[in-house]
């Protein structure tokens, strides 16, 4: 049996921005599968299976990576799909690549690197919030459902949390457990 823990870090967004996601829940697709509101969360790195060693020392190590970072402004950038709109697995909310932003992220690829050995994601980094999962193909009232949603927009926030998951499955669902967090000191976004 594999003991590797699942593992990502993520930016947990402000309260207000949950709420305002989760209030559009009524004109979501039926076809679709909504990520509960508690987790959702903006993924910087994914490290998938982690020896419980490695886990361990990122999790002592944390705070000081992350040692005199600022929150990150999240400009929504509008609503997407993966990997299209025409063929949708997944709708998530996209965000604007601010400095703050490339600061975490880059922090915590050099975290991992320098623990883990694994090297950084050479794929543009899309800043995302994933809302919902789809089912199966849309029906023409889903597409509709879909399009009206992509046209909504929400407000800036601020992530003030950086967290380091377990992410485990627990009877089918997908439970994300804090290993590590840091409070980021920060002001109120500019609109």
């Amino acid at each position: 049996m594999n003991d590797d823990l699942r593992l990502f870090i993520a930016l947990e967004p402000a309260e207000e921005l949950k709420s305002a996601l989760a209030r559009w829940r009524g004109v979501l697709p039926s076809a679709a599968r909504s990520t509960p509101q508690e987790q959702y969360h903006l993924t910087l790195v994914f490290l998938g299976g982690t020896p419980p060693e490695a886990a361990e020392r990122l999790a002592a190590e944390f705070a000081a990576a992350f040692d005199g970072s600022s929150a990150a402004q999240l400009i929504p950038d509008g609503f997407g799909c993966f990997p299209s709109r025409s063929r949708p697995n997944s709708l998530h909310l996209a965000f604007k690549a601010e400095p703050e932003l490339l600061e975490l992220k880059r922090r915590a690829d050099t975290l991992v690197g320098r623990i883990t050995g694994k090297p950084a994601d050479n794929r543009r980094f899309m800043p995302h919030i994933t809302l919902l999962r789809f089912k199966s193909r849309l029906s023409a009232e889903d597409s509709e459902k879909l399009e009206r949603l992509t046209k909504m927009r929400c407000p800036a926030t601020m992530a003030r949390k950086i967290v380091l998951f377990h992410s485990h499955n627990n009877t089918g669902r997908l439970i994300h457990t804090p290993l590590a967090l840091v409070e980021l000191p920060g002001t109120r976004p500019s609109t």
